[in-house]
């Protein structure tokens, strides 16, 4: 059983400078704060600088400060629901693990950035859609949200097609991927893309996906299938809120 975030903060207790000492405190009194404000905000709230935190997130084995804010964004939806579903029936316990990741989504994203890929989506010639398996469906339904608002693209998930694409692709072109785990093999693709300079974009439940650092834009949404162990829950009606969201800001945008 791998140790959640707050266990692992307690347990370099011994490693710590004082100034580290005080991050750690400052996190396991207020979990909810790190994942519910900026890294500029909780540096201003707890009276410790950026850089303080972000040293803090790799002494402990993170990559930095935004993957112990996932780690620790991810650790608490499981806990909360977790919670609610005890003594519940099914109805009552999937629909309330639902509530709780959906709303964890807007924790995970901000406005400026869904604008800015709202932006993409619009200023792009074409557009390509892509998914493995089940995300294929993902890809679909931004396919059919994107074609009522007069914007076309195409939704793909053979792996001659998705490679056929990534040979046309331009720089006024976009890829957009939906993956949970990394499945689909897009690394070829990716790095031919990334090469031309056409902007990728990775809408995932993964954040270590070996193409990420690639990609022009990386949304990372909770995954709710690997935090709720007792029902089986697919992650697709994560990613069919995230796009309603995209959507709804695109209009807002054309306007």
């Amino acid at each position: 059983m791998s140790i959640n975030p707050l266990e692992k903060i307690e347990s370099y207790r011994s490693d710590y400078t004082k100034t580290d000492q005080q991050i750690a405190d400052f996190i396991l009194s207020n979990p909810h704060a790190i994942v519910t404000n900026t890294l500029y905000e909780l540096a201003r709230m707890s009276e410790l600088s950026p850089s303080a935190f972000v040293r803090f997130s790799k002494k402990i084995g993170y990559e930095g400060y935004s993957a112990l804010r996932f780690d620790l964004s991810r650790y608490l939806v499981s806990r909360n629901a977790t919670s609610q579903n005890e003594n519940m029936d099914p109805i009552h316990a999937i629909t309330s693990a639902y509530s709780s990741y959906i709303q964890e989504i807007a924790n995970m994203i901000s406005m400026e950035e869904t604008q800015e890929i709202a932006q993409m989506i619009i200023r792009a010639e074409r557009i390509m859609i892509v998914g493995y398996n089940r995300s294929y469906h993902s890809a679909i339904q931004l396919k059919r949200r994107l074609s009522r608002l007069g914007i076309d693209s195409q939704a793909l998930f053979d792996s001659s097609d998705i490679e056929d694409a990534s040979s046309i692709c331009g720089e006024k072109d976009l890829f957009i991927i939906f993956s949970i785990s990394g499945q689909g093999n897009y690394d070829a693709a990716v790095r031919e893309m990334h090469f031309k300079g056409t902007p990728v974009i990775c809408i995932t439940m993964s954040r270590v996906l070996s193409f990420l650092p690639l990609c022009t834009k990386t949304v990372l949404l909770p995954r709710i299938d690997k935090e709720t162990s007792e029902y089986y829950l697919d992650n697709q009606a994560i990613f069919y809120v995230y796009i309603e969201v995209l959507l709804n800001i695109l209009v807002t945008t054309l306007r």
